[in-house]
């Protein structure tokens, strides 16, 4: 198989075949053309030449993942705490936090998200 980089800020168009099947076509807007193509025989082996190219993704800390939850500012809350509570997590101001559900914290009840905002709860 193969990968392609196009190193290029300009709009382009990419057709996998879509009007003949034996056939693909990029075109970038541009008057030059600068690619990189990586050829392997796994797709892994295609991604790993390509990280050569350009270095590993970072790997984000547990908590950066749950952050970008739709849920997660509307119904759950994040209380400071000690270093000692069970599942605590530093974040980058140097304190700790848990995570605790509406139903955990007193009376409170959190908000039921949606996409949609069918229940005028649009996000």
């Amino acid at each position: 198989g193969y990968g392609v980089l196009r190193n290029t800020w300009q709009q382009g168009l990419y057709d996998f075949g879509s009007k003949k099947s034996e056939q693909i076509v990029t075109v970038h807007n541009g008057t030059d053309f600068d690619a990189f193509f990586f050829i392997n025989h796994r797709p892994k082996d295609i991604l790993n030449d390509y990280y050569e190219l350009t270095g590993r993704p970072i790997f984000m800390p547990e908590y950066a993942f749950y952050e970008a939850h739709l849920n997660t500012f509307n119904r759950d809350y994040w209380v400071k705490v000690t270093a000692e509570t069970s599942g605590a997590i530093l974040f980058e101001d140097g304190l700790y936090y848990k995570r605790y559900q509406p139903k955990d914290v007193g009376d409170k009840t959190g908000i039921l998200e949606s996409l949609n905002g069918e229940n005028d709860n649009y996000q």
